[in-house]
Protein backbone atom coordinates (compact mmCIF):
# COMPACT_ATOMS: atom_id res chain seq x y z
CA UNK A 1 0.00 0.00 0.00
CA UNK A 2 2.90 2.39 0.65
CA UNK A 3 4.10 2.55 -3.00
CA UNK A 4 0.72 3.97 -4.01
CA UNK A 5 1.04 7.08 -1.78
CA UNK A 6 4.01 8.62 -3.68
CA UNK A 7 2.30 7.82 -6.97
CA UNK A 8 -0.93 9.56 -5.89
CA UNK A 9 1.04 12.57 -4.57
CA UNK A 10 2.94 12.79 -7.87
CA UNK A 11 -0.31 12.63 -9.85
CA UNK A 12 -1.98 15.33 -7.71
CA UNK A 13 1.05 17.61 -7.97
CA UNK A 14 0.97 17.28 -11.75
CA UNK A 15 -2.72 18.15 -11.87
CA UNK A 16 -2.20 21.23 -9.73
CA UNK A 17 0.42 22.59 -12.13
CA UNK A 18 -1.42 21.97 -15.39
CA UNK A 19 -4.55 23.39 -16.94
CA UNK A 20 -7.89 22.06 -15.81
CA UNK A 21 -10.37 20.73 -18.37
CA UNK A 22 -12.31 24.02 -18.62
CA UNK A 23 -9.08 26.00 -19.01
CA UNK A 24 -7.78 23.60 -21.68
CA UNK A 25 -11.02 24.02 -23.59
CA UNK A 26 -10.72 27.81 -23.24
CA UNK A 27 -7.16 27.79 -24.62
CA UNK A 28 -8.16 25.54 -27.51
CA UNK A 29 -11.19 27.71 -28.26
CA UNK A 30 -9.07 30.91 -28.18
CA UNK A 31 -6.44 29.45 -30.54
CA UNK A 32 -9.15 28.14 -32.85
CA UNK A 33 -10.83 31.55 -33.08
CA UNK A 34 -7.57 33.52 -33.31
CA UNK A 35 -6.33 31.53 -36.28
CA UNK A 36 -9.53 30.35 -37.97
CA UNK A 37 -8.63 26.73 -37.32
CA UNK A 38 -11.13 24.00 -36.34
CA UNK A 39 -10.86 23.12 -32.65
CA UNK A 40 -10.21 19.47 -33.48
CA UNK A 41 -6.95 20.57 -35.19
CA UNK A 42 -5.71 22.47 -32.11
CA UNK A 43 -3.51 20.62 -29.61
CA UNK A 44 -1.73 21.84 -26.48
CA UNK A 45 1.77 20.42 -26.89
CA UNK A 46 3.68 21.72 -23.86
CA UNK A 47 3.47 23.96 -20.82
CA UNK A 48 6.41 26.06 -19.61
CA UNK A 49 6.93 28.19 -16.51
CA UNK A 50 8.77 31.45 -17.31
CA UNK A 51 9.62 34.55 -15.31
CA UNK A 52 6.47 36.12 -16.81
CA UNK A 53 4.24 33.21 -15.85
CA UNK A 54 3.11 30.11 -17.69
CA UNK A 55 3.24 29.75 -21.45
CA UNK A 56 1.78 27.05 -23.60
CA UNK A 57 3.01 25.73 -26.94
CA UNK A 58 -0.02 25.05 -29.08
CA UNK A 59 -0.18 23.27 -32.45
CA UNK A 60 -2.78 25.22 -34.44
CA UNK A 61 -3.45 23.63 -37.85
CA UNK A 62 0.16 22.36 -38.02
CA UNK A 63 1.71 25.71 -37.00
CA UNK A 64 3.27 26.17 -33.56
CA UNK A 65 1.97 29.11 -31.54
CA UNK A 66 2.85 30.31 -28.04
CA UNK A 67 0.10 31.41 -25.69
CA UNK A 68 0.03 32.97 -22.25
CA UNK A 69 -2.76 33.99 -19.97
CA UNK A 70 -3.66 37.63 -19.44
CA UNK A 71 -6.42 37.90 -16.89
CA UNK A 72 -9.24 35.66 -18.06
CA UNK A 73 -8.01 35.43 -21.65
CA UNK A 74 -5.42 33.39 -23.49
CA UNK A 75 -3.26 35.51 -25.80
CA UNK A 76 -1.06 34.48 -28.72
CA UNK A 77 2.30 35.93 -27.68
CA UNK A 78 3.56 36.31 -31.26
CA UNK A 79 0.35 37.95 -32.49
CA UNK A 80 0.43 40.45 -29.64
CA UNK A 81 4.05 41.36 -30.49
CA UNK A 82 3.13 41.87 -34.18
CA UNK A 83 0.19 44.11 -33.21
CA UNK A 84 2.47 46.16 -30.94
CA UNK A 85 4.99 46.54 -33.78
CA UNK A 86 2.24 47.71 -36.16
CA UNK A 87 1.01 50.27 -33.62
CA UNK A 88 4.56 51.60 -33.22
CA UNK A 89 5.00 51.85 -37.00
CA UNK A 90 1.67 53.65 -37.28
CA UNK A 91 2.69 56.05 -34.49
CA UNK A 92 6.00 56.71 -36.29
CA UNK A 93 4.13 57.56 -39.49
CA UNK A 94 1.86 59.96 -37.61
CA UNK A 95 4.86 61.61 -35.94
CA UNK A 96 6.44 62.15 -39.38
CA UNK A 97 3.23 63.48 -41.03
CA UNK A 98 2.84 60.27 -43.02
CA UNK A 99 6.41 60.23 -44.35
CA UNK A 100 8.46 57.08 -43.80
CA UNK A 101 10.76 57.32 -40.77
CA UNK A 102 14.29 58.45 -41.49
CA UNK A 103 16.98 55.79 -41.20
Amino acid sequence: MRPIIPLVAFFLAGCANSLGLAERQGLIRAASIDHGCPADRVEIVAEHQTDKGKRWEVDVCDRMRNYRREGDEFVDVNRKARERDRREQHRDLLDNDGAPPEE
